[in-house]
């Protein structure tokens, strides 16, 4: 397998960062991309899907791909310049 499709649907944010942490470790455990893609918007005459919450996302399996996605800034400066030494290889 080289790419995991993941449709989801969420109705809070919680429920998106589950998602999106457990597509990160699907992409790092079976070492392949996996990509994720919410419904948003709402459905007003239905009942319990008045409102979604959602981001599109691709995680990679490499350890560059995975630090882009963290949330210490420290990190975050690392990452670039790791992405810019790679770029230059």
């Amino acid at each position: 397998m080289k790419l995991l499709f993941v449709p989801f649907l969420t109705d809070t944010q919680n429920g998106y960062t589950r998602v999106r942490h457990c597509a990160m470790a699907r992409a790092i455990e079976n070492e392949c991309y996996v990509a994720i893609a919410g419904g948003v918007g709402n459905l007003a005459k239905v009942n319990h899907m008045d409102i979604q919450y959602a981001q599109s996302a691709l995680f990679t399996p490499c350890v560059i791909g995975v630090l882009i996605f963290t949330v210490s800034p420290s990190l975050k400066k690392q990452s670039k310049i790791n992405l810019k030494r790679a770029n230059a290889i």
